[in-house]
């Protein structure tokens, strides 16, 4: 449909032009005159001489230059994570076609597993981190969650590592079990007195009893692994030898999104192995 406008006569077109033209420069003019204004007023600021001594330039030169070189350090682990967040992206897609090629689900799930978790643990590297698991619902005891795969796991049994998930609320769950239930990620820091290991998180479950056997890890997170339908598949659990390097939020917001990555591979191994 044609849009009818009005047609306009040259001689008004012109006019409209050189009206526009010469409020323009008017308003650039009185602009610039402002700013002629505000710069004359500022000139003798630039004038008047500081003295400063010695030593203070000199400190606050070397603050400068530690600043700019902590900004620089902080920019280059951020864009080696985000290289290694690719090439992870990378490998997901090069493994996904492994979960259709195998005839059952659970070895596939497995085997994809097994190779993810182990380039998941060099990318993170850069965090200090020294081992990765998966933790999900014991078949044979649906009650408790127990380890499904692991990459150099630190000094831990995965026999040992047992999680109550059930509806008994005297029966302590851990950290695991926790995230497991409430889908909210947890961060547990460990410290030694007189021979011992103390969790700064009370519901921490130390598979021995005694706490008293070396630890290599500092401090561990656990991220839910959410389905499409906000169930519970599992719970990702990264460690570190660092008190401090999963604290931040965007460690938390990567970890998240490798949970998010896993999920899709058990969705994608189930629907391939129910579906015709």
């Amino acid at each position: 449909m044609a849009s009818h406008l009005p047609r306009f006569p040259a001689w008004f077109k012109i006019l409209l032009s050189s009206s526009a033209t010469l409020l323009f420069i008017a308003i650039q003019g009185i602009v610039g005159n402002r700013a002629d204004y505000f710069f004359i007023r500022l000139i003798p600021l630039f004038k008047v001489h500081i003295t400063i001594p010695l030593w203070f330039a000199v400190i606050l030169q070397l603050a400068i230059i530690f600043l700019c070189t902590v900004i620089v350090q902080r920019y280059r682990t951020a864009h080696q994570i985000s290289a290694k967040l690719h090439s992870l992206d990378e490998t997901l897609l090069l493994l996904l076609p492994k979960l259709c090629t195998v005839p059952d689900a659970d070895q596939a799930l497995r085997l994809f597993f097994e190779e993810f978790l182990c380039q998941t643990l060099d990318f993170l590297q850069p965090l200090d981190g020294c081992g990765i698991s998966i933790y999900s619902l014991d078949p044979e005891e649906p009650d408790y969650l127990t380890t499904y795969c692991q990459c150099e796991l630190p000094n831990e049994k995965p026999s040992k590592a047992r999680f109550y998930v059930g509806q008994n609320v005297n029966t302590k769950r851990g950290i695991a079990g926790l995230t497991f239930l409430d889908k909210k990620s947890r961060i547990v820091h460990l410290s030694r007195k007189n021979g011992r290991f103390y969790a700064d998180d009370p519901e921490y479950i130390f598979l021995e009893p005694n706490n008293r056997r070396r630890f290599s890890y500092m401090s561990l997170i656990t991220v839910p692994i959410i389905g499409d339908a906000n169930d519970s598949l599992g719970v990702l659990c990264v460690y570190s030898s660092s008190l401090t390097a999963l604290d931040s939020v965007s460690v938390r917001d990567i970890l998240i999104a490798l949970a998010g990555r896993l999920s899709a591979a058990i969705l994608i191994a189930r629907t391939n192995h129910i579906l015709p």
